[in-house]
């Protein structure tokens, strides 16, 4: 039970609260695939008694709550906005929040606190905002085993080997969110997102304007932007480049063409222009990938 702390005599019979020991978060912070991905919290209230929680996270760590079953209240920045299940809410650094089981209800609670430039790198692909911070979660059942690995895998102890589970596990959380087709606006946006790609893979030869793409998708430039940067990880025009150097790729290694001709037929005019963006994406220059 040493790992079980700071708990108040009303969440002892009823929360599972693990915090990984300083010496095991030096150790993780020391190894690369850790230390991108790591772990400082987690937990679970299987409730059906008021009690509020306050839920403001350590300094630069990240918590997100999930309601497995049952309903709740969260309240953050003077919002208060009900929690019910298969959904999960974001609190970000540094932000004060409250939560607590509905008084008519009950609730089996997950959490998890993390913190590093990989998990919030990959935090921002999820579709949490910070005027929006809950998402109904269409793959609850495996954000729920995900927890519960966590949860045996500290209850064990904490080892090497825990460290890596704990950051596979992370992971696998923190993808299940990023993939939401519960979330109707999500799905929609999914869609139209998918669309404006399928386009410009048909679109290699004679690419179009950003403004075309986005206006085929039903947004504005700057949400186009944005919603396609979460959803690919990558801008638009960054994209549409990247599906063009993979074709050039393939043309310099099936056929023996000229390069100016191969770079023309996929719409760069300059071929010096061309051999920058083709360099950039892959490491060399189209003579060199050719010849290799």
């Amino acid at each position: 039970m040493d790992n079980i702390s700071e708990i108040t005599e009303a969440f002892k019979k009823e929360v599972r609260l693990f915090r990984t020991p300083q010496r095991v978060l030096s150790l993780a912070r020391s190894r690369p695939f850790t230390a991108d991905f790591l772990v400082t919290e987690v937990g679970n209230q299987n409730s059906s008694e008021p009690h509020e929680r306050k839920g403001t996270p350590a300094a630069g760590r990240n918590r997100i709550l999930f309601v497995a079953e049952g309903s709740g209240w969260m309240e953050s920045r003077g919002l208060k906005r009900e929690l019910k299940a298969k959904q999960a809410a974001l609190i970000p650094k540094r932000t004060n929040c409250v939560y607590w089981p509905s008084p008519k209800s009950f609730w089996n609670l997950y959490w998890i606190d993390f913190e590093s430039r990989g998990a919030d790198a990959l935090l921002s692909w999820t579709a949490f905002h910070p005027n929006s911070p809950i998402l109904h979660c269409a793959a609850s059942e495996n954000l729920k085993r995900h927890f519960r690995a966590i949860l045996g895998a500290v209850e064990r102890g904490y080892t090497e080997h825990t460290t890596l589970q704990l950051s596979l596990s992370l992971i696998k959380i923190l993808i299940s969110l990023h993939e939401n087709p519960l979330d109707m606006d999500n799905s929609r946006s999914t869609h139209r997102i998918e669309t404006a790609m399928n386009s410009m893979r048909d679109d290699l030869s004679n690419p179009r304007s950003l403004e075309t793409y986005a206006k085929l998708a039903g947004y504005s430039v700057t949400q186009f932007s944005q919603r396609f940067r979460q959803h690919t990880g990558t801008s638009p025009m960054n994209y549409l480049n990247e599906l063009r150097i993979q074709r050039a790729g393939e043309l310099l290694k099936s056929s023996d063409r000229a390069i100016k001709d191969i770079a023309h037929e996929l719409g760069f005019e300059d071929p010096l222009y061309f051999s920058r963006c083709f360099r950039k994406c892959v490491g060399l220059s189209p003579r060199a990938y050719r010849e290799r």
